[in-house]
């Protein structure tokens, strides 16, 4: 997903100590989409030393948001 800026602007993000300037129509990437299946996330989790707590399936879209926490 990108979002536009509709205009020349300049946008600072000052507990990052950083400005960025961004021209009419040019875009930012804001989101990288992959699809897992409940095990891949199981495993991808443990080898990175979390635990899947939780996950809230919504089956219509299918979109997942997964609870992890530290093992």
């Amino acid at each position: 997903m990108h979002i536009r800026s509709r205009r020349e602007q300049s946008v600072s993000i000052p507990k990052a100590r950083l400005q960025v300037h961004f021209d009419e129509g040019e875009t930012i990437w804001t989101e990288n989409s992959r699809k897992y299946s409940i095990d891949a996330v199981k495993q991808l989790a443990s080898s990175a030393r979390f635990v899947l707590d939780a996950q809230w399936i919504d089956r219509e879209w299918p979109f997942a948001e997964s609870l992890l926490r530290v093992s």
